[in-house]
């Protein structure tokens, strides 16, 4: 074997090592890439369940407090001190906020549908206070366009709820699903 026949098997060889170690090494980047995508969804559904978990633990410490503002404030907003009034304000705009940031993981396809469920129809009860109107109105510029879309549809649609504040937390088992498929789909083309 003559010495151009080694070096020519040679360069052979050292193209196929080179070839060989790019498919590796587009390899390794894909399944990084399918990793990175499947960290970054697992990220993003913890994110959404810790916000649902963290407003629920909110709610439930100030349902006693919101009952009665909510109870005294049908009235109407005269009917309530400057600190329900703060209280109702402050709780409102709370709930808002979380509602939207799940609209905006929902859009996004972030938050599950079975999640979503659950804001959806728990922005159709927000809407059932008559006062909502009053912290929308004065409020409403701190969200989202898309946001405000969606929640001004909300409240439109809030005469048909089958619902009023004095039982909007009402037993469970009477069913009145404030909500159609309808307002669900909305928005998911978005």
């Amino acid at each position: 074997m003559s010495l151009e026949t080694i070096y020519y098997i040679s360069q052979i060889i050292a193209v196929l090592a080179v070839i060989a170690s790019m498919i590796f090494v587009g390899i390794q980047i894909r399944q990084n890439t399918e990793q990175a995508k499947r960290n970054e969804e697992a990220t993003k559904a913890a994110a959404a369940e810790a916000a649902h978990r963290s407003f629920l633990d909110f709610y439930n410490n100030q349902a006693s407090k919101m009952a009665h503002t909510i109870v005294k404030g049908e009235a109407g907003l005269e009917a309530l001190s400057a600190e329900d009034r703060y209280v109702y304000y402050s709780n409102a705009i709370s709930a808002l906020a979380n509602i939207q940031e799940a609209h905006k993981m929902w859009l996004e396809g972030s938050l599950s549908e079975d999640r979503w469920h659950f804001w959806d129809n728990f922005a159709s009860i927000v809407t059932v206070p008559r006062l909502i109107k009053n912290v929308w109105q004065d409020r409403r510029f701190m969200f989202s366009d898309v946001f405000q879309d969606y929640f001004d549809r909300k409240l439109d649609a809030r005469d048909s709820l089958s619902i009023s504040s004095a039982d909007w937390a009402a037993d469970p088992s009477s069913t009145n699903e404030p909500n159609s498929k309808a307002s669900s789909d909305e928005g998911q083309a978005t």
